[in-house]
Parts: structure tokens; C-alpha cells; sequence
């Protein structure tokens, strides 16, 4: 096991009880990386398999009821792009469930941390944060949310009632 051509042997009882120790360490390590290989390639094959069947399964749909090509392609355009860019995504608060366990204080500075940048932005708002903090901090915290859109996605059309008003980021 040396690279040199000297032979390294145990002389004595604690030397070779050391010399066993160390190559069962060796070998328990080794063996640790080889199953995280492992268990990391056995995963993205499962995400693999499982993004390829439910892609089957869209075209099996698409076939039975005979939607047109052109149709067809811009769903599967649609869900391809939506696939990848979820991995890509910045996080948001639903996303941390430990979040949902601060307390009401902290969960509320949290907030207005996250959205009065976002909101400043808009005159009104950033007018109304000097002259009265404290609706800027129940804004931020009752009334302000996150909220993912993809291309394509309709969030509002002509003729519907406003009842939110969107900052895009």
C-alpha cells in the first residue's frame, strides 16, 4: 500500500491494532462516498424518469383529444420552460415552512424587510413611509404577498374588477 518501495509493516500489538483501525476507517469512509454517489445519481435519475413520464403522459392526452400541433407545442413550449425554471427560482416565504413558526413580531419585521423596498418604489408608497410608518408596516405585513408568474400567465384582463395591484421584480 505504500508507494515507496520500503516495506511498512506492524511490529508489534498496537501497531497492528492501529493498522486495522486505519484500514477500516479507509474503508468506511470510502464505502460513505461511493452510497452518496450513488444516492445523489439514483435521484436524478428518479427526476429524470419522472419529468419523462409526466411529459408521456401529455402527449397521450394531447393524441386522445386530438388537439392541433400548433396548440400542442405551445403547452408543451409552456410546460418545458415552467420545468426548468422552478429549479432556477429565488425562494419565497411559502417555500420556508420553518417560517411559519416565528413569532408574530419577528414574522412581521421579516416582512417589511421583504416588501418595503419593493413598495417604495411606487411615489404614493414612498410618501406615505415617511409620513405614517405604521400603515407602510401593516401593509408589508397583512397585505402584501409573493407571488410567481410565468410567462404566459394571465394575472389580470380587460374588462375585470381591479382587486390587487402587482409589482413586478
Amino acid at each position: 500500500f505504500t508507494p515507496g518501495s520500503m516495506e511498512v509493516v506492524p511490529k508489534n500489538f498496537v501497531e497492528r491494532i492501529f493498522a486495522i483501525i486505519t484500514l477500516f476507517m479507509g474503508l468506511v469512509m470510502f464505502s460513505s462516498i461511493i452510497s452518496t454517489i450513488t444516492s445523489a445519481m439514483t435521484q436524478l435519475r428518479m427526476r429524470n424518469a419522472d419529468r419523462a413520464n409526466s411529459r408521456k403522459i401529455v402527449l397521450r392526452y394531447l393524441s386522445e383529444r386530438q388537439i392541433s400541433f400548433l396548440t400542442g407545442s405551445r403547452i408543451l413550449a409552456f410546460l418545458k420552460k415552467r420545468g426548468y425554471a422552478q429549479h432556477q427560482r429565488a425562494l419565497h416565504e411559502e417555500d420556508v415552512s420553518t417560517l411559519k413558526r416565528l413569532p408574530e413580531g419577528l414574522l412581521t419585521d421579516l416582512h417589511v424587510e421583504t416588501y418595503r423596498p419593493i413598495l417604495c418604489y411606487h411615489p404614493l408608497f414612498k410618501g406615505m413611509s415617511k409620513v405614517d410608518w405604521g400603515t407602510i408596516i401593516l401593509i408589508c405585513h397583512t397585505a402584501a404577498k409573493q407571488h410567481r408568474a410565468d410567462s404566459g400567465d394571465v394575472l389580470f384582463s380587460l374588462g375585470s374588477v381591479a382587486s390587487k395591484m402587482f409589482f413586478v421584480v
